[in-house]
């Protein structure tokens, strides 16, 4: 039975993934180094704190001033980014159903706080769950069962929507349902994992989604 829902902020909730992409580029170039391909997907979904622990082992770089470089270019453009409008129906959808809703992001509290500028997100999730609350992170199920136990709610009652291949890892390593939602960044990422794909151009429904989980 699907009681609660959890949501991955950026890339699901928030079209984002290309200006954190494009700041690491950035970053990277200044100290000369150029990712491969695999590593920008490596990266696409990760902290720069996180993916920082496994880069510096194959290119010598000053990581503090990649952050700060990082940091600058991602904070110029974030506010451009555009909500996704399917996502913001369906997370108003369910607060007008009274279902529990969390967002579980791998992004600071700072950014969580720029977003809610535009979009008061502590009168519409019950719970909130940031990379500065879990020290294990996406692929690690931890915020995920930080999110289900914030909201009270049993993890294999929670219905997680994810844009990436170790997001969609985490919720199922969490015992929970998930629906993976691909954006132009991801398409190519593995969401076998996921029980169902919902693709860019697709509607996202509520009641249909409730009811392929629970038929």
């Amino acid at each position: 039975m699907i009681r609660a829902a959890i949501f991955d902020m950026d890339g699901v909730i928030i079209d984002s993934v290309n200006i954190h992409l494009k700041a690491a580029k950035r970053a990277f170039a200044n100290q000369g180094i150029k990712l491969t391909k695999e590593e920008m997907k490596f990266i696409s979904a990760r902290n720069p704190s996180d993916f920082n622990k496994f880069l510096s082992k194959k290119y010598k770089y000053d990581t503090e001033r990649f952050i700060l470089d990082h940091r600058k270019y991602y904070f110029k453009d974030y506010q451009k980014a555009r909500f996704y409008a399917r996502t913001k129906r369906l997370i108003y959808h369910l607060k007008r159903l009274k279902v529990p809703i969390a967002m579980d992001t791998s992004s600071t509290d700072r950014m969580v706080h720029d977003v809610e500028k535009r979009m008061p997100l502590g009168k519409i999730f019950n719970a909130i769950v940031t990379f500065n609350d879990c020290s294990k992170r996406k692929p690690q199920p931890d915020s995920y069962l930080m999110a289900a136990k914030r909201l009270k709610v049993n993890p294999k009652d929670c219905l997680v929507f994810e844009d990436s291949e170790i997001g969609v890892e985490a919720a199922k390593r969490a015992k929970m349902k998930c629906v993976a939602m691909p954006n132009k960044y991801t398409l190519d990422q593995d969401f076998s994992k996921a029980d169902i794909i919902v693709q860019p151009d697709q509607k996202l429904g509520w009641r249909k989604l409730k009811e392929f989980f629970e038929r």
